[in-house]
């Protein structure tokens, strides 16, 4: 799509842009979060992690690590040199990733290889007879031996067979057809083992960040047609083996013309916590005050069926129809007046539908988010003019004593009364005007980019763009943005500078008995929401050959979203049996003679995985709720599948499969329809908690009662918890704010999900797992969702907000890591802190070394084949890329291997150029980001330990203990995502006047404009968090 002047800007830009988020984003982020921790005296000298001279290679280490390794570099030279088989069943897409191959050159590099590997023979030997002996020394269980024996053997058996293949390759001279023929032989040997942890394969139809498409069915006009919608004819199994009745139909019954139980009663969606009990009470429980203080605080969000739930919506003050109607109905309920949900079609004009979702320009606008959304909407044109929308909606009724009082006075009540608390107007501020007052000089800004720098664009690509002069560009102009905001305003806020959208507040003395639009039909009333209008999240597992759309998992959790809202949901492994907990307990150090605390030092870098047997658990808020019957051995493979089911369109929808190492530890984040500070303040303090727990153990270690109920749940479940929570909080604010400094979009969150969990890293031989460390976490989000509509319904602005809010989302996935265990010990930008890599990250750091950065796209599609081959990155990787490339996608690409704090490897971008969908993705497979830790993983190993003990002891208090201290750390970050609109409110403020200056210069420098906006991160605490 790019060509001459177009490419060059938009490949140097998405460069040049991102290269700002690495030098500034994660510097400022951390200065806030130390500075927040200093002010609260949180900074400790024992907190951090520990400093150390160097960080490790990720696929360093002792024999065990160098043979895996090795195998698998094998394995990668194969798939590049006889693809058809090496790559097993995904032979057919590997073509193109193979094709122009130096089957020389591999047959070289892999007989060096297997020299290699040959020397290490008597280590690894040595190694099962060493660990043989040490299980007979201990006692270990006999079953635990017997597993020794028996993978010794079969180690055995599959080296003979590889080496009776290798030393057919080896004597064939090169470009033979049987030297050709003995690496397809071998290649397929390899393709039926596991060598190293499988690609996580993005299917370039389905890209993890992007929005749903608009079109809905039109609103029904008749009771037959809801009917029919949402209680449909049911069946049950015996039907199946005839056809089913012509006539049969299950109606809902009719309800009673009186209030019954069921009117007050809690259900799914309608909870009546603590928290809705005391607004309840704060409002006298009265049923004008409550119909008026939930209309004029809780802010509409134009998505269909029930979502959040009462809480989550009391919680985050803001919610689609269906959650504004729970909470509602739950504060009626739980001040004792019965109340219902009641559902129709309704017609509302035009003007009012577009301020009501969020103050578009133009009705299509309005529909686009209606549709987005999934709520059937249908345009009214008189006269060629657009006048009114017809949608269906849900309301409440209530009964409270309307004659006389109309509800002020609710002694004796008699009348079912309608109301809506969601249907609302808006008074929209303007923010200042930053793009006349403070403008941008583009085809300057863009010159600076480019001087001296290389654009090829006859291979697709950039060189050593001019980072420094872009810097300088982009720091003067942050003194000239603040120096004007500050002249405007003395302590202006965020909502000052970008603008404010305000409630326009309605207080009525009594209940007015009408609906304040046309009310077309009445179909329902409901006590209780029909499933089929209500949004579920189910998590399961699978065997690792099985397809997730099969009927059968292992396990599952399938439960409505409104039940799981703001919940923490955990899939770990715990040990087998008592024979596997005895043998992980042996690999654990002694408790001191003297008395002394053990030392995460002691701690093993690695188990040996393939004795070790483990049962998968899914938690939600600690409790189990779901464990495998049979086991799994340690650092094998699970496929996992998350999904969502939405009302909308009656189907379920989430992003690709993962396949889980069994070991890791895994906090599974939904971001329903945003993050609210309550949410993050609750999580806080169920951190600050624990922390004071350990504050209190580590004044009297003698008496361990203080910390000996704390579980797996408590310090790893909460560790990965708060990660993937403050991930969607900044990705959020960033998006709510980038949205509104722009001026061009609304955006809304719609149900996402990701993962943050422990990366363990098993060691592969001949397919058999050896050992399994922890090198570290990955965040990975594999569903991400938008609702964007431009003001003007013109596609271009949201595919730039698009692209923007999706670099941002990358950056997040690297960022937020860091911030979680960056070193009280070092200064803030050294070196040796951990450093997070994530898709951005690494394309960074490779346009700073001078690598080529490629833009392919449909325009180049001739060059593809070439420039594939020439990376000196995974196969695994081009043959993804291959992939999107031949589905229509644009990726963004560098041309080698990076490394990024002891990771090695690739970051690479797939975007829809028509929608600005995207994957942003790190080698192996990730759409998200991966930190490794110093040393040999302390914070990861330690929390996967720890999730392996069934009760305390004296291993398990110093685990605990080590997690306990970091807690500090997360609680930081917590506070800095809480505030997250304040350093984001720049990115808006930048993009906006940026924007229209593209579009009035004419020039294309839309990824400058997206990458800017995503990398700047200004100086966090410059305005107030007032919107």
């Amino acid at each position: 799509m790019f060509r001459n002047l177009n490419f060059q800007r938009a490949t140097s830009t998405f460069v040049m842009v991102a290269l700002t988020n690495l030098t500034l984003a994660p510097l400022a982020r951390a200065q806030n979060a130390y500075d927040a921790a200093e002010k609260a005296g949180l900074l400790a000298p024992a907190a951090g992690m520990a400093a150390v001279s160097q960080q490790p290679k990720r696929d360093g280490g002792g024999p065990d690590e160098r043979f895996a390794q090795l195998l698998s570099d094998i394995h990668d030279d194969l798939k590049a040199a006889a693809p058809q088989t090496a790559f097993g069943t995904n032979a057919q897409h590997a073509m193109q990733a193979g094709a122009g191959r130096d089957i020389a050159a591999k047959a070289t590099n892999i007989r060096a290889k297997h020299a290699q590997l040959k020397t290490l023979y008597a280590s690894i030997d040595d190694g099962f007879a060493s660990t043989a002996q040490r299980l007979k020394t201990l006692k270990l269980p006999a079953e635990i031996q017997n597993r020794q024996a028996a993978a010794f053997g079969q180690y055995q058996s599959r080296k003979a067979e590889f080496s009776r293949l290798m030393t057919a390759l080896e004597k064939e001279s090169d470009n033979s057809s049987k030297q050709l023929t003995a690496m397809a032989d071998l290649g397929a040997y390899l393709s039926r083992q596991t060598n190293k942890q499988p690609h996580q394969y993005t299917n370039p139809k389905k890209l993890p960040f992007g929005m749903p498409g608009n079109t809905v069915r039109a609103p029904h006009t008749t009771t037959e047609q809801f009917q029919a919608s949402l209680f449909p004819p049911k069946h049950d199994d015996v039907m199946l083996a005839g056809a089913i009745p012509a006539n049969l139909q299950f109606v809902q019954t009719v309800l009673p013309a009186l209030p019954n139980a069921a009117d007050l009663a809690e259900t799914d969606d309608i909870q009546m916590t603590q928290a809705i009990r005391d607004k309840a009470a704060a409002l006298n429980k009265n049923p004008v005050a409550i119909y008026n203080w939930v209309r004029n605080n809780i802010a509409f969000i134009p998505s269909y069926g029930s979502i959040q739930g009462s809480d989550m919506t009391l919680a985050n003050k803001r919610g689609n129809a269906f959650d504004t109607a729970s909470l509602l109905i739950a504060l009626y309920r739980a001040s004792g007046i019965p109340a219902r949900y009641a559902y129709g079609t309704i017609e509302v004009p035009a003007a009012q539908v577009m301020n009501w979702v969020g103050g578009v320009g133009k009705p299509a606008a309005a529909q686009n988010l209606l549709g987005q959304g999934g709520i059937p909407n249908v345009a009214l044109v008189s006269g060629g003019t657009v006048k009114a929308i017809r949608m269906e909606h849900v309301w409440v009724q209530a009964y409270v004593d309307y004659i006389p009082s109309r509800g002020a006075v609710n002694k004796t009540p008699d009348t079912w009364v309608p109301v809506d608390a969601s249907f609302k107007q808006y008074t929209f501020t303007k923010g200042m005007d930053i793009k006349a007052n403070v403008p941008v000089n583009g085809e300057e800004f863009t010159a600076q980019i480019l001087q001296g720098a290389t654009v090829d664009e006859a291979q697709g690509y950039v060189q050593n763009l001019n980072q420094g002069a872009a810097q300088a560009q982009y720091a003067a102009y942050q003194t000239r943005l603040k120096t004007y905001i500050s002249s405007q305003k003395s302590g202006a806020t965020v909502g000052d500078v970008v603008g404010m959208q305000t409630i326009k507040a309605e207080n009525n003395t009594v209940l007015l008995g009408t609906l304040a639009y046309k009310t077309t039909l009445t179909a329902n009333t409901f006590q209780t929401l029909p499933d089929n209008l209500r949004w579920r999240f189910k998590t399961n597992i699978y065997a690792a050959d099985n397809l997730s759309d099969s009927s059968s998992p292992i396990i599952e959790i399938d439960q409505t979203t409104a039940r799981l809202a703001g919940k923490k949901i955990t899939l770990s492994f715990a040990p087998a049996s008592p024979a596997d907990q005895e043998l992980i307990n042996s690999y654990m150090p002694k408790p001191h003679a003297d008395g002394t605390p053990i030392q995460m030092s002691e701690l093993p870098s690695t188990l040996p995985a393939y004795l070790i047997k483990l049962k998968a658990e899914f938690r939600i808020d600690g409790q189990l709720v779901a464990q495998t019957a049979g086991n799994f051995t340690m650092g094998s493979m699970v496929r996992q599948s998350n999904q969502y089911f939405n009302p909308a369109n009656a189907s379920w929808d989430g992003g690709d499969d993962n396949d889980i190492t069994v070991g890791e530890f895994n906090a599974i984040g939904l971001d329903l329809q945003g993050i609210g500070e309550s949410q993050l303040k609750s999580h806080q303090a169920r951190l600050d908690a624990t922390k004071a727990l350990g504050a209190k153990y580590q004044l009297n270690p003698g008496d361990k009662t203080p910390i000996s109920g704390l579980t797996k749940e408590d310090l790893a479940g909460d560790i990965q918890h708060s990660g993937i929570l403050a991930y969607f909080a900044l990705v959020d604010s960033n998006d709510r704010l980038a949205a509104l400094g722009a001026g061009e979009v609304k955006s809304y969150r719609l149900p996402s999900y990701g993962r943050f969990f422990t990366t363990a890293q098993p060691h592969y031989f001949f397919g058999m797992v050896r050992s399994v460390g922890f090198p570290g976490v990955t965040m990975d989000v594999d569903y991400l969702r938008y609702h964007v509509a431009a003001n003007d319904d013109d596609n271009a602005s949201v595919v730039r907000f698009m692209r923007q809010a999706g670099s941002l989302a990358s950056s997040a996935e690297h960022s937020i890591p860091e911030m979680m265990f960056a070193s009280q010990n070092l200064p803030r930008n050294d070196s040796r802190q951990p450093q997070g890599v994530s898709a951005i990250k690494a394309l960074v750091l490779a346009a700073s070394q001078g690598q080529k950065i490629y833009t392919l796209t449909q325009g180049n599609r001739t060059l593809h084949a070439s420039i594939l081959q020439s990376l000196a990155i995974a196969q695994d990787v081009k043959h993804e890329i291959s992939d999107a490339l031949s589905a229509g996608k644009e990726v963004t690409v560098h041309a080698a291997d990076v490394s990024v704090g002891g990771w090695t490897g690739s970051g690479y971008v797939v975007l829809d150029p028509l929608t600005g969908a995207g994957a942003y993705k790190i080698a192996g497979g990730a759409n998200g980001g991966e930190l490794l830790f110093a040393g040999f993983g302390l914070i990861g190993l330690s929390a996967a330990l720890y999730a392996f003990f069934a009760f305390g002891g004296g291993i398990a208090i110093a685990v605990g203990l080590f997690v306990i201290i970091h807690l500090i750390f997360l609680i930081v970050v917590l506070e800095l995502a809480v505030n997250a609109c304040v350093g984001v409110a720049v990115f808006g403020m930048v993009g906006g006047p940026l924007a229209h200056m593209a579009k009035a210069s004419g020039i294309l420098i839309v990824d400058i404009i997206t990458w800017v906006i995503n990398t700047s991160s200004v100086v966090y605490g410059f305005y107030p968090c007032t919107i």
